[in-house]
């Protein structure tokens, strides 16, 4: 994962990405601070300047991740729904980490902080989905009797689902499989015409 965010200093940036790739390739758990800093080319007190523990080191990369996530997919809710969704399995399936990376996330899902975090990702996006629903059913392209809370909720369960299917069946073709899927949606949501 490359941090976008000017704002972050380079080596707080670099630690970042350091931690992504030791994280999603060994895990919160089993990951060491030393395995962070020498991914990310600085001494171990390096990392302890820029955070108190490891802990405090993931919860922040999680927020980046939100953040990112955020930046990304909610900017989508101004096209179609079938853009959104097709931009938004695209860019997972593009970084082959994410999927690892998401699944320790959601890992420590029981703590509180983390829980907080993925309730305002959830939230934010679900929200913008919604918007974007029921712009397209005021167009007449989906029918106006479609819940929009619903299948707002319903497309992010979908990609959800098939993280963790590409978590534990790593030969999945999200694409593909997500795109056989949503012809199934469409054909339910669109208005004939």
């Amino acid at each position: 994962m490359k941090i976008s965010d000017s704002k972050v200093p380079d080596k707080k940036r670099r630690l970042l990405e350091a931690a992504y790739a030791v994280f999603s390739t060994k895990g919160y758990k089993n990951t060491k601070i030393e395995e962070v800093a020498t991914e990310a080319g600085v001494a171990k007190g390096t990392v302890y300047r820029y955070f108190k523990n490891k802990e405090s080191l993931f919860f922040e990369l999680c927020q980046v991740f939100i953040d990112q996530m955020e930046s990304e997919f909610v900017p989508l809710c101004n096209t179609s729904l079938f853009e959104f969704y097709t931009t938004m399995m695209a860019a997972m399936e593009k970084d082959k980490d994410f999927f690892l990376m998401f699944m320790e996330f959601w890992s420590y899902g029981s703590h509180a902080v983390m829980q907080e975090k993925f309730n305002g990702l959830y939230d934010n996006i679900r929200q913008s989905l919604v918007s974007l629903i029921q712009r397209e059913q005021r167009e007449g392209l989906i029918r106006k009797d479609v819940e929009s809370d619903a299948l707002a909720s319903s497309v992010i369960a979908l990609a959800d689902g098939l993280v963790v299917q590409r978590y534990f069946c790593p030969g999945i073709d999200v694409l593909d499989v997500g795109m056989s899927f949503w012809k199934n949606i469409e054909s339910g949501i669109r208005e004939k015409k």
